[in-house]
């Protein structure tokens, strides 16, 4: 199976349960698998609503952005490093702006 197939087989698992405990589980299942059986002991589903909450509790995530985003925010070109916030524009992308990366990332 390949890398992407991989991918959207453990997005899709959330998709199959209740949307509540149930997704949480097979997305759970699903990621154990993909690590060879290795137990998911603990896990946390989250409203999109919270992770800006949490980000901003535990100070932010720095990353590195390895590809080109500098048309969106000239502080997102390649190879930079940056502090994503709750707070943060960049820290949640809009789903234009998605499109619009997955179409800079995809093969023609």
């Amino acid at each position: 199976m390949c890398r992407q197939s991989r991918r959207a087989q453990i997005s899709l698992q959330h998709g199959f349960g209740d949307g509540g405990e149930q997704s949480a589980r097979l997305t759970a299942d699903a990621v154990s698998k993909l690590f060879g059986g290795m137990p998911v002991d603990f896990y946390i589903a989250l409203d999109m609503d919270a992770i800006s909450t949490l980000n901003d509790a535990l100070g932010g995530v720095e990353v590195k952005v390895e590809d080109d985003f500098s048309a969106l925010d000239p502080a997102m070109a390649q190879g930079s490093t940056i502090r994503l916030t709750g707070t943060s524009r960049r820290s949640t992308l809009s789903e234009a702006e998605c499109r619009w990366a997955m179409a800079q990332t995809l093969p023609a």
